[in-house]
């Protein structure tokens, strides 16, 4: 929904000064305060490094209403926003799957059935959780879940 979306990016810039994308960018977490991250040992810190995730499509649980935001459902893309006229998927997230950057530029397709989406936004072995205010949290997939499945 392009209307709707570039309505959001104009009110998220005018309220907050922040773009809302729909990807995730992990970087420079030697440097986040401890406990934001769990599973932190599998995005990217100081170097790029090709067995690091630096970016995936988003796949993000706002805690506040219960609703996920990604892009590739399976059959439609959701969004957490209460006045968006689209789908909200609550409860376990019906994705499709996700993209997902590597340091060494790599980009790699992870259909959901490869790993375990059974209990998010609870953080389980084949994902990374990365907490966001008390009300979110974006997810990436575990590189060896990736390669080898959960």
């Amino acid at each position: 929904d392009i209307k709707y979306m570039q309505k959001l990016v104009k009110i998220a810039y005018d309220g907050a000064r922040f773009f809302h994308p729909s990807y995730s960018l992990f970087s420079r977490t030697d440097v986040w305060d401890p406990g934001v991250v769990q599973n932190a040992n599998i995005i990217t810190e100081k170097h790029l490094d090709g067995e690091r995730v630096l970016m995936t499509d988003t796949l993000f649980y706002h805690w506040i209403n219960g609703c996920w935001f990604y892009n590739h459902g399976k059959t439609r893309a959701s969004l957490y926003w209460a006045d968006y006229s689209g789908y909200h998927d609550s409860g376990d997230p019906k994705l499709d799957g996700l993209h997902q950057l590597y340091g060494d530029g790599r980009v790699e397709w992870i259909k959901a059935l490869r790993f375990n989406v059974h209990g998010l936004p609870q953080a389980n072995a084949s994902v990374c959780k990365v907490n966001g205010y008390d009300t979110e949290a974006a997810f990436c997939v575990k590189p060896d879940v990736a390669k080898n499945g959960q």
